[in-house]
């Protein structure tokens, strides 16, 4: 999905990133975080024309040493149905879906058809997406006033000529919505091609119990995600998320999450391109 969660979504739509090693600016460190907030403002929006498959694992912590207790693995087409996004599940724990979930999920993917196909409900759905992407814009458009930033001594991901720069929380920043005061309550450390301006990795603290979901579910402070990036036609988008969550639902049972998010085959919509089906092929 293409996480409206502003959490994800602030480290999404950061993580983009190139391998390009020219001979860089004497740049401070607020001037590269600028640079890097507006190159993840166009690969933010480029992402609106790609549909890809997203595999999502989430596991219990092992105890004693032991291996992850496995919670949930699926596989997602993520894609769109005239215009508003459609996330179909493919396939489960790596495998093809039976004939029966396969049928399952050809049936949600037409009550979803239904729900959507009245001009007044898909209007509705388009407005409502085209707020969550005008939120998403204005969060990477806070980022150079609401953190101080402050080159780092970090080792650069295999491959990225890069700045590494750490963003801490500004004191006396005041958000002028309430979405964004999401950046008082997390660090970040960012790794930026000093070619591009494209952000080949982040990583994300919690500060700060972060609410999510009208505060049903809070994600407590010390909970961390880390974002790759690939390459695709351009642009650079998701590879991979992974990150330790501690989030406590209806502020009462606690959930110790680890997350493994992969994101591939991205594709460009065509003429030619079939959004909906319930028989994609599951990524590797």
């Amino acid at each position: 999905m293409r996480h409206p969660v502003l959490l994800t979504a602030f480290a999404v739509a950061l993580a983009s990133g190139s391998l390009a090693a020219q001979a860089p600016e004497q740049l401070s460190a607020y001037q590269v975080i600028q640079r890097a907030a507006a190159r993840a403002l166009q690969d933010d929006a480029a992402l609106e024309n790609y549909a890809y498959h997203e595999r999502d694992i989430i596991s219990s912590p092992g105890k004693d040493g032991q291996p992850p207790n496995v919670r949930s693995d699926e596989t997602e087409a993520v894609s769109e149905v005239d215009g508003v996004e459609y996330d179909e599940v493919i396939a489960r724990k790596g495998k093809p879906l039976s004939p029966e979930d396969a049928a399952k999920q050809a049936r949600k993917a037409a009550a979803f058809i239904r729900k959507h196909s009245g001009p007044q409900a898909h209007a509705k759905a388009l407005a409502e997406q085209a707020e969550e992407h005008k939120e998403r814009q204005e969060l990477l458009e806070a980022i150079p006033d609401a953190f101080d930033v402050a080159f780092a001594q970090e080792q650069a991901p295999a491959g990225c000529y890069c700045y590494a720069v750490t963003l801490t929380p500004r004191a006396g920043y005041h958000p002028r919505d309430k979405h964004l005061k999401l950046l008082q309550r997390v660090a970040a450390t960012v790794w930026v091609s000093k070619g591009s301006f494209a952000t080949s990795q982040v990583f994300i603290r919690i500060l700060q119990t972060v609410s999510v979901g009208w505060v049903l579910a809070r994600i407590e402070p010390n909970s961390f995600l880390t974002i790759t990036n690939q390459y695709v036609d351009g642009h650079w988008f998701e590879k991979s998320l992974s990150g330790h969550i501690v989030a406590r639902f209806l502020l009462v049972k606690q959930f110790n999450l680890l997350m493994d998010e992969t994101c591939s085959d991205y594709r460009q919509f065509r003429v030619t391109t079939k959004v909906l089906t319930s028989k994609a092929t599951v990524p590797h």
